[in-house]
């Protein structure tokens, strides 16, 4: 993908080109109700300052479902960061996380979503949850949070209002705590960013954005 960037707080404006490559495995089934997934990858930027900057990532979990909306996983992250950035939105840090997820979905209406991870890399704790509300089935909303517990501070609060129609994948999104607002599209089944996330300080993994919830329906 290519696109022009530019961040009041500060004061860049410049191109962006970011290329990601992901490989993963399909969830493999350990028991009844237990499953194993894992992915890795490496994601690079380029930007119009001269500047570079290399992801690479890798993670497991193993999830176990308590019931037909209802899932707990346990997860291993690693991720490592090399070259600079220009902008505040793709600062990451590394990691080597572990953590611990629940999720409750009822279709066509919400999705609820908490985890709690210690990155020992830097090191610290991260609390951090995700509500979406299915207005209608293409509209939604959602609020998610990230709080760090070493510095007793909110990282990311984030604001979502998302519509999917036809092939259109399109969401605003308002971040709080960095006071960014952001419009992202794209073509759904293609370039949907609904994978890794990596929250400042958060969990690791290859996008430097931050994920909206997936749609409820």
């Amino acid at each position: 993908t290519a696109g022009w960037y530019s961040e009041l707080l500060s004061n860049v404006a410049t191109t962006r080109l970011d290329a990601e490559v992901t490989l993963g495995l399909r969830p493999i089934s350990v028991g009844r109700s237990l499953t194993l997934s894992a992915q890795g990858g490496v994601r690079l930027f380029g930007y119009g300052t001269g500047e570079s900057r290399t992801v690479s990532a890798f993670e497991a979990a193993v999830t176990r479902e308590l019931g037909p909306h209802t899932a707990v996983s346990v997860g291993y992250a690693h991720a490592s960061v090399s070259g600079s950035t220009p902008l505040l939105i793709d600062v990451v840090d590394p990691a080597i996380t572990t953590s611990l997820s629940v999720r409750h979905a009822a279709p066509d209406r919400y999705a609820l979503q908490a985890s709690v991870a210690h990155n020992a890399a830097v090191p610290e704790t991260v609390l951090s949850g995700a509500l979406s509300l299915a207005v209608t089935p293409t509209l939604e909303v959602g609020v998610s949070a990230v709080y760090n517990t070493r510095l007793s501070a909110f990282d990311d609060i984030d604001y979502t209002l998302r519509r999917v129609c036809d092939c259109l994948d399109l969401a605003v999104r308002y971040r709080q705590v960095r006071q960014q607002i952001s419009i992202e599209f794209g073509l759904v089944g293609i370039t949907q960013r609904r994978g890794t996330y990596v929250p400042r300080s958060g969990r690791p993994g290859l996008a430097a954005e931050q994920a909206a919830p997936a749609p409820a329906n």
